[in-house]
């Protein structure tokens, strides 16, 4: 390392990583990120997942195994919004199969992606539920209602349970995950969240929140491990914790650390990761730069890339 504050950093990383598999990998998406994946094979050093494999696309997958990369697949919007633009498909019983897809080739319908699936069956470790759903329909953030929050609580389990349904037929049980927001994440610092509307869908694995700003302060005066100790109250035994800690650079909701400042609160998520063993992964976002906001991601700011690049070969 060329740069002292990345080598000071290091010396902090002092904790012996778990025994315990980890998965680790760029927060991404595979409709958002850059047209070509040939990055991946750049991790393959540090992270064990990708998810922005798009699946009708072979050389995703290629590049993804070629670099020894696990994936996170998400689930497609076009399932996920299905009963909101198309009213009476239930989620409970089946999928519509006919439903041409929105992102894919031309022609491709409910069934390509079906197969897809099942082709790279062995590659995916994860299904991408939703992000930062939360209480969002309906109703915006600080106005969430008991009734959105309590549909959307409903339609992520009733998209969850479709999921391990649909797959179960084959005899696999693949992991479901679920991000939300701080703010969303704050409900559970009540001992009774379903006072809200609030839930954790029953038939979701892995559940995450989103944070950007200081560790300490991850909404309002409540810390991070504050919030992640909140959801564990509510989770079974068996679901597990997932980590997003900040990686770019530039202003989010008044707050504009330095470079330095973001990657020492990577170094802090590691530390928590490290004593916590319900923890299954961290996602860093975000690897690139995020056009129109101002935000520098972690693969243009040396120091955020190289403590990033050293926790994932860690963990």
């Amino acid at each position: 390392f060329r740069s002292f504050p990345i080598v000071a950093l290091i010396l902090l990383l002092a904790a012996p990583a778990g025994a315990q598999e980890r998965y680790f990998g760029y927060y991404d998406h595979a409709i958002s990120s850059p047209s070509e994946r040939s990055h991946l094979l750049e991790h393959r050093s540090y992270a064990n997942v990708a998810s922005n494999v798009r699946w009708w696309v072979e050389s995703d997958w290629w590049i993804a195994e070629a670099a020894g990369l696990k994936v996170i697949l998400p689930w497609p919007s076009e399932f996920f919004d299905g009963d909101q633009y198309f009213p009476g498909i239930d989620y409970d019983h089946a999928l519509p199969w006919g439903r041409w897809m929105w992102y894919g080739n031309p022609g491709d319908t409910a069934v390509e992606w079906y197969y897809a699936v099942l082709r790279h069956r062995d590659q995916i470790v994860a299904f991408g539920l939703a992000d930062e759903r939360d209480c969002n329909y309906g109703t915006t953030f600080p106005n969430w209602t008991y009734a959105s929050c309590a549909a959307m609580a409903r339609k992520l389990e009733a998209n969850a349970s479709t999921i391990k349904a649909i797959f179960r037929f084959h005899g696999w049980d693949v992991p479901v995950w679920v991000n939300y927001t701080s703010a969303f994440a704050a409900y559970f610092q009540s001992p009774n969240p379903s006072a809200y509307g609030v839930s954790i869908p029953q038939s979701v694995d892995w559940v995450s929140f989103d944070a950007y700003t200081p560790f300490e302060r991850c909404y309002g005066s409540l810390s991070c491990p504050q919030l992640l100790a909140g959801l564990e109250q509510h989770l079974r035994a068996d679901q597990r914790l997932v980590l997003i800690p900040r990686a770019f650079s530039g202003p989010y909701l008044g707050y504009h650390p330095s470079e330095l400042q973001v990657a020492q609160t990577g170094v802090q998520y590691y530390q928590y990761m490290q004593s916590h063993p319900r923890v299954i992964g961290m996602f860093p976002f975000a690897e690139f730069t995020i056009p129109g906001v101002g935000w520098y991601g972690a693969s243009s700011i040396p120091v955020i890339h190289e403590t990033f690049r050293w926790i994932g070969q860690q963990l």
